[in-house]
């Protein structure tokens, strides 16, 4: 015998905190999904800090006002640092872009730092006014930290960062 679970809300126990919609049509809304987005052209000590939706509001930096500014849903990337934390064990997907706004062909990395150590980079460039990017997903356990900075000889001029609990 088929069972048919009719619901167009779920909440959870605690505080009756709307969790989960779905509509009509089966579209399915979740209003607290980890989910956070900005752009940063501040470098301290090699790790990008301060996020906000337009580095400079020139037209070589992905202006996020234009698509709804800095998104932050849940509160765990904190933009004054570039410090993701993520709030439960799971399956993260995270974006990150890297441009250099200069004619310098030094060697520039975009670095990944997981709980404040260099795990690795995630691009390299020693061209000019190099533009790149790249995604990666990421088994954390809540608590652990994510950010991105540079390793190289020369900084890149500018990082965006996005990132989002898939699993």
């Amino acid at each position: 015998m088929a069972s048919i679970l009719k619901v167009n809300t779920i909440q959870d126990a605690t505080n009756s905190n709307t969790a989960m919609t779905i509509d009509s049509s089966g579209r399915v809304t979740m209003p607290s999904q980890v989910l956070f987005q900005g752009v940063s052209e501040t470098l301290a000590s090699s790790k990008f800090t301060t996020y906000i939706a337009d580095a400079t509001g020139d037209s070589y930096t992905l202006n996020l006002t234009s698509i709804g500014g800095v998104l932050n849903i849940g509160g765990h990337f904190n933009v004054t640092t570039g410090i993701f934390t993520a709030p439960i064990d799971g399956i993260y997907e995270f974006h990150a872009g890297f441009q250099s706004r200069n004619n310098n062909t030094s060697r520039k990395i975009g670095a990944l730092f997981v709980n404040g150590s260099n795990i690795g980079e995630l691009f390299e460039s020693a061209s000019a006014y190099a533009d790149g990017g790249r995604s990666f997903f990421a088994d954390l356990n809540a608590n652990d930290t994510v950010q991105l900075g540079d390793a190289g000889d020369d900084a890149f001029s500018v990082c965006s960062f996005s990132g989002r609990l898939i699993q």
